[in-house]
């Protein structure tokens, strides 16, 4: 009834009291304004309870009903004053959003927040900026348990140095976090320098998350960096059943591990005929496959590398290491940048001696 009498004289705020009649009670008046504010017309609501009579607005119903419009009109200093003496779950609400406003850190922390999980994280700020780590540890223990708990009770852990602690609590309540959840507070691990923990996490959630190529590629990257090689190169190897590029990489890693088979085998899963390209003359040159190299000499011309001053130079070299003088020249001509002229030149000074008969070709 109350929704369709506001939403009936609503064009006619400046008029708003013509909708009280002296024939409702007390009850019916207040409940006007009740179902305004629950409707989010908070200024007309307040409009309404000030044209009420005074020992009407002063009871216990309009008190509370001044609080939360005044709440909702975010007037902290005067909510405060009002919402004093009062105890009730939406007061409460916006006395934790009032404290915080008025940087009243310590009034913050103490008010009830009835498992509501936003106020929880308001709560538990106010504790820190109040520097009390012992408050804002309780305001965590007690609240329900979601996502923004957990990762509220692992950011405080590490925050205070808990790492193995936090370690232990990301364990057990992981079944709680989203898998965004876990990549940040991953990322948490590593702001904190903490690689000894953080190992044994991406080896948990690589077994409990199989199938999340992020988390593989994540795993890949830290244990590269860390330089846990042959971890690195199976973590890509398996991301790229999903991610075909980056089997680039795990063919890249095996190379440089001297995994050549390994590697070879890698290359049937890199899509990029570039890169594919790259990969096959980088592992033959580690080979010292020259002949191999060499066959590429009209390849290499008409594909995307024949701008590429290194894959140039390494054609130019295993054409003159297999005696291919007349097509030497010609990769050596497409344009070597300035970090590869000095040998390039070297290689064009050994070609010109060999085009004279008294000189044995040496490389």
């Amino acid at each position: 009834m109350w929704f369709f009498l506001i939403m009936l004289f609503l064009p006619r705020l400046e008029s708003a009291v013509m909708i009280l009649d002296p024939k409702f009670d007390d009850f019916d008046n207040l409940e006007l304004v009740n179902a305004l504010l629950k409707n989010d017309f908070v200024d007309l609501a307040d409009s309404v309870l000030n044209n009420l009579p005074n020992e009407l607005k002063k009871n216990p119903e309009g008190i509370l009903l001044k609080t939360k419009i005044l709440g909702k009109q975010k007037k902290w200093e005067s909510f405060l004053e009002y919402a004093e003496n009062i105890q009730n779950k939406d007061v409460d609400e916006l006395k934790v959003y009032a404290f915080f406003q008025t940087k009243q850190w310590e009034n913050c922390h103490q008010v009830s927040d009835h498992g509501i999980s936003e106020l929880v994280s308001i709560k538990y700020d106010c504790a820190i900026k109040a520097q009390k780590p012992d408050k804002a540890w309780e305001i965590l223990r007690k609240a329900p348990k979601n996502s923004n708990i957990i990762k509220l009770q692992i950011n405080f852990l590490l925050d205070q140095n808990l790492i193995q602690e936090a370690r232990s609590l990301f364990f057990l309540k992981s079944v709680y976090l989203t898998e965004t959840d876990l990549f940040l507070l991953l990322d948490q691990f590593k702001e904190k320098k903490a690689n000894r923990e953080l190992m044994p996490l991406l080896e948990y959630l690589k077994i409990a998350y199989p199938a999340n190529t992020d988390l593989l590629l994540y795993y890949a990257q830290f244990t590269f960096g860390e330089k846990l090689y042959h971890a690195a190169a199976d973590a890509f190897a398996l991301a790229s059943f999903n991610r075909p590029t980056f089997a680039y990489h795990g063919a890249e890693v095996l190379r440089n591990l001297k995994k050549f088979d390994r590697s070879r085998f890698m290359q049937f899963f890199i899509p990029e005929e570039k890169q594919l390209l790259k990969q096959k003359m980088a592992l033959w040159l580690d080979q010292g496959k020259f002949r191999e190299i060499s066959t590429l000499k009209r390849t290499l011309p008409r594909s995307d590398l024949r701008a590429d001053d290194e894959a140039n130079y390494t054609l130019a070299y295993s054409l003159l290491k297999t005696g291919q003088l007349e097509d030497v020249i010609r990769p050596l001509n497409r344009g070597i940048k300035a970090e590869l002229l000095p040998k390039a030149t070297a290689l064009q000074k050994i070609w010109e001696s060999c085009q004279l008969a008294s000189n044995p070709c040496k490389i």
